[in-house]
């Protein structure tokens, strides 16, 4: 069966459901998209938009994390450098998808998402972008090559894929064409990828 994820690095959602899916011995299509293109396109509004959520889901991103054994600290400099403009958040996107195209995705993979929320790289300047690549051995052109046109085209080509196929946030999966929203939703997807169609029920 065929499992493709559309992740963004600014989902904190997205964070724990690749922990999770780094445990199946499945292999995995990233599609990695701009989420605040997808989501205003299909008229959705992301977490910040609602205080209230936004107070919820960080305590439920936490009991989420304690769960799966890993760390959740928010990166405040990368996210106050998103809000003031310093830093482009498509940026993120995009160089997972030069990571796909140096063939070093694994790796940038877990260490962005663990960057953004569970660590506290600077990724906005050059300098610490630099630092970012070299800490993980990652090639020094990443950062370079993700502001290529192809690489933005490509970009542009998932979001609009994703909004073809009703993608609304992130992480969304699809195991053979069938949809599943969120990172709470994975015992389906792992149950689908068995071939039941609920978790512990077998068609």
């Amino acid at each position: 069966m065929r499992l493709e994820m559309f992740l963004d690095y600014r989902s904190a959602y997205s964070y724990l459901a690749c922990h999770r899916l780094r445990q199946l011995d499945t292999e995995i299509d990233y599609r990695i998209v701009d989420l605040a293109r997808v989501m205003k396109a299909v008229n959705n509004q992301p977490v910040p938009a609602c205080p209230s959520k936004q107070r919820y889901s960080a305590l439920d991103v936490s009991r989420w994390a304690e769960l799966y054994g890993i760390g959740f600290t928010p990166n405040r400099l990368m996210f106050e450098s998103m809000r003031s403009g310093q830093l482009e958040g498509a940026l993120l996107s995009r160089a997972g998808l030069a990571a796909q195209q140096l063939g070093v995705f694994e790796t940038f993979n877990g260490a962005m998402l663990t960057a953004l929320w569970a660590g506290d790289d600077d990724i906005a300047s050059e300098a610490g972008r630099s630092q970012f690549l070299e800490r993980h051995d990652l090639p020094a052109s990443l950062f370079e090559l993700s502001s290529a046109q192809a690489i933005i085209d490509r970009l542009s080509m998932h979001d609009d894929e994703a909004i073809e196929r009703g993608v609304f946030g992130a992480p969304t999966f699809f195991v053979d064409g069938e949809m599943f929203f969120g990172n709470d939703r994975l015992p389906f997807v792992e149950a689908r990828l068995k071939g039941e169609r609920k978790p512990g029920m077998v068609l």
